[in-house]
């Protein structure tokens, strides 16, 4: 039983928990730890990221001059922000689309909001998304 795990499952079971380890997911290796190191590891691991609001925030990324940098301008990975990544709606304008058009957005109007990058067609669907942005996300 434990050699079919190893030889099938655990390598799609460590792709998966890859995919969970910055979101919902707590690795600790729990090999030799005593109880109490055991709960301070979990203590620190269970520590609010202070690089990231406790409630997302619509953040206006400046200077975006193509698609490829807004994934990564600003972000310092030392630092311990989170890296973005484009939102299910990718370059289409959500605003637009919550008002019934498909058009896409250009890279000088974009914010990221909960680690996610939105892009908009003009500076007034980007003010209206920053001003409240689970309205489009519905």
């Amino acid at each position: 039983m434990v050699e079919s795990y190893s030889n099938y499952e655990r390598s799609d079971f460590d792709q998966y928990i890859g995919k969970l380890l910055y979101s919902s997911f707590i690795q600790i290796n729990a090999a030799g730890l005593s109880p109490d190191e055991l709960a301070d590891a979990v203590t620190y691991r269970l520590k609010p990221n202070v690089s990231e609001p406790l409630t997302p925030v619509a953040i206006v990324i400046e200077g975006g001059s193509d698609f490829k940098g807004l994934l990564t301008e600003g972000i310092d990975p030392e630092d311990g922000t989170l890296p973005r990544q484009w939102s299910l709606w990718k370059t289409v304008d959500p605003v637009a689309l919550k008002e019934g058009q498909v058009v896409f957005g250009v890279p000088e109007f974009a914010c990221h909001y909960a680690n996610n990058v939105f892009v908009f067609l003009t500076e007034d669907n980007l003010k209206k998304f920053v001003s409240n942005p689970r309205q489009y996300l519905r």
